[in-house]
């Protein structure tokens, strides 16, 4: 059986991690790493999967979400822009949402994704349609930092484009912080014993290859309120080879969630059909996996 390259992950900016992402790695919850199933197997053909011989956690029933882990997607009332004809939906930009009304929907999703107020497991919020930081939304997300200056625009039409830049990198970023900082904080509130974070972050440029780029360090630093927020980390990074033990593969996704506790580094692998997902808790160890 061919080795996979050890992938290098980076947390916080500036603490570099070593991991096989390999399931043979995950042991009992009882040791340093654990396996929780988090794929859509309850819906094939068949008998449920039971996943216990082999140590891998699953939720009850094999969900794809409860109590070990939930992925909530499409929570709240994010300002967003649609990719098809540049729909604007709630306000488009972060400057232009609606805080109180998100956050209303928030505890309604909430309450709908998790019922169970005494909650343990992982919550894993997903939200990809622009990134926290102005300069960061390029390329298919340049429509967010256009509008942002658009909006400038229609207040102080007689400034320059600098003036214009500046004013819209100040205004994006301050409200994007507010809707990610405060949607986690009140998923934190209502389901204190969870441990939550945001899918694809502490960012990090994978396709460079194996390290984080400086930019993608120093950008990490800046949102340091995010990780201050986040009860657990959810990076991604894709790990490519022609062949993985001897099956031909064009790309394996790979996730890695830092959780450092004050018992030290323990990690959580998460299997997505052909994904592992590690996981690093911020605080101390949710009850329902250890």
């Amino acid at each position: 059986m061919m080795r996979p390259r050890e992938f290098t992950v980076f947390v916080l900016g500036h603490v570099a991690l070593s991991i096989v992402p390999m399931l043979v790695s995950c042991e009992y919850p009882s040791h340093p790493y654990a396996a929780v199933w988090n794929s859509p197997t309850v819906h094939c053909p068949g008998p449920t999967l039971d996943l216990s011989p082999f140590h891998i956690m699953q939720n009850q029933g094999d969900a794809i979400n409860g109590g070990n882990i939930t992925v909530i997607r499409n929570i709240g009332l994010f300002p967003v822009i649609g990719t098809i004809n540049a729909t604007i939906i709630n306000g488009g930009i972060p400057q232009l949402g609606n805080l109180t009304m998100h956050m209303q929907k928030v505890k309604k999703d909430l309450e709908t994704y998790i019922p169970d107020s005494n909650f343990t497991g992982l919550g894993v919020i997903v939200f990809q349609a622009w990134k926290p930081l102005f300069r960061q939304n390029f390329d298919e997300l340049g429509i967010y930092q256009r509008e942002s200056i658009a909006y400038v625009w229609k207040r102080h039409p007689d400034w320059s484009d600098e003036q214009l830049t500046a004013l819209a990198t100040t205004e994006f970023n301050e409200a994007a912080r507010k809707f990610l900082e405060e949607t986690l904080n009140y998923a934190a509130s209502l389901r204190p014993n969870g441990r939550w974070g945001y899918l694809g972050y502490p960012h990090c440029n994978g396709i460079l290859g194996y390290y984080c780029d400086d930019m993608s360090m120093q950008e990490n630093n800046i949102i340091q309120w995010l990780w201050d927020t986040s009860t657990a980390l959810y990076p991604s990074a894709f790990y490519c080879e022609s062949f993985i033990c001897g099956i031909p593969i064009s790309c394996m996704f790979l996730a890695s969630i830092a959780i450092m506790n004050f018992l030290g580094i323990v990690m959580v692998c998460l299997a997505v059909i052909e994904s592992i997902v590690s996981v690093y808790s911020l605080s101390p160890r949710p009850s329902a996996l250890w």
